[in-house]
């Protein structure tokens, strides 16, 4: 018997506990006694309530079924008060009365052997799931106690027809809060919160969408958290994942944001294809049959609202209409920020105010906030002023529809003919900067940045939209410039660009700095409140657009300003090591980062021995980049076969030694 069996094979029908990572080892299914069983054997998932067989390999069904089971001949699996299969075709599950068992081959368990015949172990390898009587509650609470801080157990099984709340009140008080603080309070800003805790608090009635819409939430907030309740999540978010597949073809509001929130779930979790496939689901369902989210309400919708009696996670009529908004807004970040270089949404069939000011949200008031401007509305109801009513997400929505627009022409433009190319990109550029600009005049005070307001925003809770915003401002110019056919526009075109994306690479990193710095320090002056975290945790574009400016600025440069260069990067490796707490992508970026810190340090200590990159002089340069684009378009690591004999671009520094020490755009706020 393999050792994993006979971890479990003496002691047949221990309780199961949970869920346990051990370091080295990997996770393990845990029951009283400290036996364990893996999670996997050889790819497959391993059911903590059936266990191995004698051969070490996922014991496929139990021997007993229930009747409807048996005579459907379908695979039946245990839940709490029926089987999964009778819970999904919302059936009572039946099962044979004790002690007439005489279908069944082998001796129930809970059956005494009879007299003079010696008992004989089940040839399970694993301890079996009993139900427990409540007095069995202190007892479980010293096994769990003993298996170290690393592993939470709630007292029942969590399943779909369950209210996590019911099932723990602490821990799911927890994870919703650190929901809020990460992910509710940044970007995708869905709930008001005080309205959203009473629900969670006090409805007993919590539907089947709400209770799904709840346990992506746990899960998602379980990222942000330490490893105790890393198993927890993985059981919410495996419920989840059921209960969306399970109403797929519905597109109620909570499983639209069910689906969301599970893309960014394993997003976090480096499972792109999953958060791909969710991402898809949430944002092809805002246009659906069911949900018209890209448009506003009809006239008559808040009288159809009340009399519908309840509404969903007891949101007021008016705190529901902007609930939806809202989803439709976060769906439109998420297909900006997650989803590759091709938009889904066009921004054309945008027809739909912006997210509203936070306190009128909380408050349930009718939002007066000014509609998108598409280009079809009505320009009266689409003007935006620094006073307008609106959230701190709806000025990083504007600017994500840009950075759509700017992602989008990028992946075009290599397939452009050289002769229509030159006139396409000029007219783009001009018409970004424009936008760009419009975007900067309009921004009120407390969003501009300055190191004192990224203090101010991380005291006002709106640190990770006030980072995220001025991240994304960067990175849009970063990408603007860096991409184009070097070779068909003009060389001062080109020039222009490698100093625009120089300077947008430093000020970008110069910011991150910044934030860890301010963060650093409100830490240790001000008692931190349990709401406030770390703007860089919440989000992976932050991870995304650092490497994309370590990329710029570690191509090369003058002597002058490599120290500062190095700096630079050092400093964003302390962003990458906050980052790649809670994102997986932001690791393999970590190692990329490091890599070009360590180049960069041999050029300037080992310059006659450095072999990725090379002193040329009065300068020096990498000819590798990090980011991989089509090499005739990067004009930051152009591939030119007229170029010097070291194979590096004269034109490159030529316009960093013309640029000289670039001050910010004139005529613009103070957008870094």
């Amino acid at each position: 018997m393999s050792e994993n069996a006979q971890l479990c094979a003496n002691e047949p029908q221990k309780k199961y506990l949970g869920v346990k990572d051990i370091p080295n080892e990997g996770t393990f299914h845990v029951y009283e006694g400290g036996h364990r069983i893996p999670t996997h054997v050889d790819g497959e998932q391993v059911n903590p309530q059936w266990g191995l067989t004698k051969a070490n390999k996922p014991r496929k069904r139990l021997a007993l079924a229930c009747l409807d089971c048996r005579e459907k001949k379908i695979k039946c699996e245990p839940g709490i008060n029926s089987c999964l299969q009778c819970e999904k075709a919302k059936r009572t599950c039946r099962n044979e009365p004790n002690g007439e068992h005489n279908i069944t081959k082998r001796r129930s368990r809970e059956d005494p052997s009879p007299p003079n015949v010696p008992s004989k172990k089940h040839r399970s390898a694993s301890p079996s799931l009993e139900p427990e009587p409540a007095s069995a509650g202190v007892a479980k609470v010293a096994d769990v106690a003993a298996l170290g801080p690393t592993v939470f157990v709630p007292d029942k099984v969590l399943a779909w027809e369950e209210d996590p709340f019911a099932v723990d009140r602490e821990v799911s008080r927890h994870l919703i809060d650190s929901y809020f603080n990460h992910v509710n309070s940044g970007a995708y800003c869905l709930f008001p919160r005080k309205r959203f805790m009473d629900w969670l608090t006090h409805a007993t009635d919590k539907c089947q969408r709400e209770r799904t819409m709840l346990y992506a939430m746990l899960a998602m907030g379980s990222v942000f958290t330490d490893d105790r309740f890393s198993g927890y999540g993985k059981r919410c978010a495996q419920v989840a994942k059921d209960a969306i597949l399970a109403t797929i073809s519905t597109s109620d509001l909570p499983v639209i944001q069910a689906r969301l929130v599970m893309a960014l779930y394993y997003t976090g979790k480096g499972a792109s294809g999953l958060a791909r496939d969710f991402a898809g689901l949430a944002i092809r369902a805002c246009s659906g049959s069911g949900q018209s989210l890209f448009t506003e309400p009809a006239p008559d919708a808040m009288e159809r609202l009340r009399a519908r009696g309840r509404i969903e996670f007891w949101l007021t009529p008016e705190q529901l209409v902007e609930c939806g908004r809202r989803t439709f807004w976060s769906c439109f970040l998420l297909d900006r920020y997650e989803c590759g270089t091709l938009c889904a949404i066009d921004l054309r069939d945008i027809f739909l105010r912006l997210p509203c000011a936070d306190d009128c949200y909380e408050r349930g008031s009718v939002s007066d906030a000014p509609y998108y401007n598409n280009g079809i509305v009505e320009p009266l109801r689409t003007i935006l002023t620094p006073s307008s009513a609106v959230c701190p997400m709806a000025w990083l929505c504007l600017l994500s529809a840009i950075w759509g627009d700017v992602l989008t022409f990028s992946s075009r433009m290599i397939h452009r003919s050289n002769d229509s190319f030159r006139e396409a990109y000029e007219a783009f550029y001009a018409e970004t900067q424009n936008r760009l600009q419009g975007w900067s005049s309009r921004l009120p005070e407390y969003l501009h940045y300055s190191e004192e307001n990224i203090r101010r925003s991380m005291l006002g809770g709106y640190g990770i939209v006030f980072v995220s915003t001025h991240t994304l401002y960067h990175c849009i110019l970063m990408r603007l410039n860096r991409y184009v056919r070097y070779k068909v526009v003009a060389p001062e075109t080109v020039k222009r660009n490698i100093r625009d994306a120089h300077h947008h690479a430093h000020k970008l990193l110069t910011m991150l700095g910044a934030e860890k710095a301010a963060f650093a320090e409100l830490s240790s002056s001000i008692p931190a409140p349990a709401e406030r975290c770390d703007p860089l945790l919440s989000t992976p574009f932050a991870g995304y657009a650092a490497i994309l400016a370590i990329d710029i600025v570690g191509a090369g440069g003058l002597e002058t300003g490599l120290r500062a260069t190095l700096d630079a990067t050092n400093n964003a490796l302390d962003c990458f090591q906050t980052i790649s707490r809670c994102w997986n992508s932001a690791r393999n970026q970590l190692i990329d980062a490091q890599t070009r810190h360590l180049q960069i340090r041999n050029v300037l200590q080992r310059p006659n021995k450095t072999r990725s990159g090379a002193w040329l002089g009065s300068q020096w340069g990498i000819k590798d980049p990090l980011v991989e684009f089509e090499r005739h378009h990067d004009c930051i690591y152009p591939y030119d076969e007229h170029s010097r004999e070291d194979g590096y671009s004269p034109m490159y520094f030529d316009a960093l030694r013309e640029g000289g020490h670039r001050s910010s755009p004139s005529g613009s706020v103070r957008v870094a």
